[in-house]
């Protein structure tokens, strides 16, 4: 008696059925997927740069000591200029662009740095500006900062800003109030 599972031969019907059902399949078109563009990354990097602040690239500044009666909620106060100055720069350069690099003592939301004290006031942060009071948000990506570009011409430039106690979380309490943040340059 034939046995309804095997084909012509004694062969299993399985073992011929399935390798014409895998062609098959292979035969049958896959689903079409269209580009619709394409993105194009292009860069840079270059051995040419500058002396940073006559070789010093690490700065401190100092807040001076206000009052929390100046510093209500949404109030700033303190503002203190830093200058951050170019030199020795590499032939080909046309600018200088600070950008301050995201990190655990920056308030993404603000933009301004956390105290990190320890045993600080609350509520205020210390946020940077251009010279001109344009606001410089630390922690985005580059270019969305908001910070003025130095212009280097014969080889040297600066740039300034300004530091400043910004109580953006509520009236200032009393106490000590630092933070650090880490930057780098970007030459144009």
């Amino acid at each position: 008696m034939n046995n309804p599972r095997t084909a012509a031969g004694g062969i299993p019907l399985l073992l011929v059925a399935l390798p014409l059902l895998l062609a098959a399949l292979l035969l049958v078109p896959r689903q079409a997927r269209a580009s619709d563009g394409t993105i194009t990354v292009n860069g840079q990097v270059t051995a040419n740069t500058c002396t940073i602040n006559a070789g010093s690239p690490n700065l401190t500044v100092t807040l001076p000591t206000v009052s929390t009666a100046a510093l209500p909620s949404g109030a700033v106060a303190g503002a203190t200029a830093v200058t951050m100055s170019y030199s020795g720069c590499s032939t080909g350069l046309s600018s200088a662009t600070v950008y301050f690099e995201a990190g655990p003592n920056v308030d993404t939301a603000t933009g301004c740095l956390k105290n990190t004290s320890g045993t600080g006031g609350t509520n205020a942060e210390v946020c940077f500006t251009n010279a001109d009071g344009t606001p410089i948000k630390m922690g985005q990506v580059s270019g969305s900062q908001g910070v003025t570009a130095a212009a280097l011409t014969t080889g040297a430039g600066s740039d300034t800003f300004l530091v400043q106690y910004s109580a953006a979380n509520g009236a200032a309490t009393a106490g000590p109030y630092a933070s650090q943040v880490t930057y780098s340059v970007v030459y144009q």
